[in-house]
């Protein structure tokens, strides 16, 4: 098992993971964002989307090229498990644009995302990723596109 300092290392490691993983989404860095998870990670985002593999993420993340997205993920519940896996839950809000859409601009959401994270050569990688809104808010129709 690991001592605290490794634990807390460990910790900060994840989330500086997860920091990534919502600045690559948000910013289009869909290159980047592959090399955040395991090969074979299984992720659905409840009621939308499900798939495995880290090659699927990314490609599906293409998805959304045409929408701007801000991502804020807070309260990290983070328990170590062993010297190379951890579980977390993260209270999140997310606000997704279609700002090439004339029927409607967007929503915000509220949930929470639930991941497994592996250390894989050194790094670690989210290995499994559930998100669950709980409440979406209609951004509605802008008036200069009625």
């Amino acid at each position: 098992m690991l001592d605290t300092l490794e634990e807390l290392r460990a910790i900060e490691e994840i989330k500086r993971l997860k920091a990534r993983y919502c600045r690559f989404v948000d910013l289009n860095h869909r290159d980047l964002l592959r090399d955040l998870f395991t090969d074979d990670i299984a992720y659905e985002f409840q009621g939308w989307k499900k798939g495995q593999g880290a090659d699927s993420f990314a490609g599906s993340a293409k998805d959304f090229a045409d929408r701007l997205s801000f991502h804020r993920v807070s309260m990290p519940d983070i328990e170590v498990l062993s010297e190379t896996r951890a579980r977390g839950i993260w209270a999140m809000v997310d606000i997704i644009e279609y700002p090439t859409s004339p029927e409607k601009t967007g929503f915000r959401g509220y949930g929470y995302y639930h991941e497994e994270y592996r250390k894989v050569d050194g790094s670690w990688k989210i290995s499994s990723l559930l998100l669950i809104r709980h409440r979406i808010e209609d951004l509605g129709v802008p008036d200069n596109r009625r």
